[in-house]
């Protein structure tokens, strides 16, 4: 089931440089994709050993949607992203 609202084509886009992650310093590349390798290897957890995997997946995600974005809150990263029309490519 897919939410409406994340396809809604409607919205105004909010600019978003995909490199931008590109030339972020290499420290915090590291650091972004440390937090996400540490979620990776947690890939079979089972009932609660869950909650940690998902944690580090979402404080690689918000580096590198602050990153992307230049935003600062949640809720800015995933309006934005929700809102850029080269993610769905593929949907009708």
């Amino acid at each position: 089931m897919i939410c409406c609202e994340l396809i809604n084509t409607n919205l105004t886009e909010v600019p978003i440089n995909f490199d931008r992650y590109t030339y972020l310093y290499p420290e915090r590349q590291r650091l972004i994709s440390g937090w996400f390798e540490r979620a990776w290897d947690m890939w079979n957890c089972q009932g609660d050993d869950c909650f940690e995997a998902f944690i580090f997946v979402w404080i690689a995600f918000n580096g590198w949607a602050a990153c992307i974005t230049e935003l600062d809150d949640d809720y800015q990263h995933l309006d934005a992203l929700k809102r850029d029309q080269t993610l769905y490519l593929g949907f009708p």
